[in-house]
């Protein structure tokens, strides 16, 4: 992308930069559902090279090490998940049902938590296998389990209906 250098120049993530730019396409652009027409015949090879690096970066041998940060990260990330979102859904009079499910479909985490994994791992070294690795494992937990959670959050909150 032409603005890598920049954004390494000025001490800006490139994650951020391609959100914003994604932002932008969609909210400013006229032409935006053709832009995004073209980009859905390539993405495929993308996200394969994408997840396949991100795998090749997992530390397998710090998973034992992982202990109680590994614990704590896999079990508050939905906690927080599930209160921050029935508090917000409670607060904006969201219907009950949303308020109850809201948390379920978050779960699913994929693609910015693996470019914040790698921003950390090449930020700083001496804790970026760590993190890293905390990160990609509790990918592999909640892209497993995620999709199937969102579904029955979604059927519970009637936005969803079995065909």
């Amino acid at each position: 992308m032409a603005c890598w250098p920049a954004t390494r120049s000025l001490d800006i993530s490139p994650l951020l930069v391609c959100l914003i730019i994604g932002a932008v396409t969609a909210n400013m652009s006229m032409m935006h559902r053709l832009v995004y027409a073209e980009l859905r015949q390539t993405e495929m090879p993308f996200y394969i090279t994408f997840f396949v690096l991100s795998g090749a970066s997992l530390h397998l041998d710090t998973l034992p090490n992982l202990g109680f940060l590994g614990l704590a990260y896999l079990l508050a990330r939905p906690l927080g998940k599930a209160l921050g979102s029935y508090l917000s859904a409670r607060k904006f009079g969201a219907p009950r049902a949303l308020q109850n499910n809201l948390g379920l479909a978050l779960l699913p985490q994929a693609g910015v938590a693996i470019g914040m994994s790698m921003t950390v791992m090449e930020t700083r070294p001496d804790i970026g296998p760590l993190i890293s690795t905390v990160i990609l494992s509790s990918v592999i937990v909640y892209e497993s389990v995620g999709p199937y959670l969102t579904m029955v959050a979604l059927r519970r909150t009637g936005e969803l209906h079995p065909e």
